[in-house]
């Protein structure tokens, strides 16, 4: 016959006691963004918020515009405890157009670590705007999207003078090696 446990000292027991006994933790959250480059190429970009290591599990998030005060549709994955810390982590996105750019946005979050008090992280999506852009100020000059059919001309010259300096050296080799073999030819004999 097995031995009769008391409720008092089991393993599930003892956890759920832990649980209940432990002081709310407000989550670490961070904004992150799609790159530059993930904007240009799809034209539009995503605003993860990442809610990180806060305990009770129960957390409300919404994201709103900056000079808005309507929720912005967003979603969310799943939450995610870690059995041996009892923290939990939850991420939440958004997806904004290419127009939106520029704008800020705010991650906002209610949890009980916090006093069930609406906290928000801003970030603000000019960033993300391309800054490759080449201007000409001078109102003389011909409008340059004409010439290159609206294709960005600063990664062409780079590459361009990187041709130029491999054609010289290849050049100056050309030139060297005659006299090496010349002066070798001469040393040996």
């Amino acid at each position: 016959m097995a031995p009769q446990q008391d409720c008092a000292t089991t393993p599930q027991s003892r956890l759920s006691r832990r649980e209940h006994y432990k002081s709310p933790q407000e989550p670490a959250v961070t904004v992150l963004a799609t790159s530059k480059e993930v904007v240009k190429d799809i034209g539009s970009a995503t605003l993860l918020c990442s809610l990180q290591n806060f305990f009770p599990e129960a957390i409300q998030v919404m994201w709103t515009e900056v000079g808005r005060s309507e929720e912005l549709k967003s979603e969310q994955g799943e939450l995610v405890k870690d059995a041996s810390t009892n923290m939990s982590s939850l991420y939440s996105w958004i997806t904004i157009r290419q127009t939106d750019i520029g704008k800020i946005f705010r991650c906002k979050y209610k949890h009980e670590g916090n006093g069930n008090r609406w906290r928000e992280v801003e970030y603000n999506t000019a960033s993300l705007k391309d800054t490759n852009q080449y201007e000409i100020t001078n109102s003389s000059c011909m409008d340059t999207a004409d010439l290159t059919d609206g294709v960005d001309v600063g990664p062409m010259i780079v590459v361009r003078a990187a041709q130029l300096i491999y054609a010289l050296l290849l050049l100056k080799c050309l030139l060297y090696c005659p006299f090496l073999l010349l002066f070798r030819y001469k040393s040996s004999k």
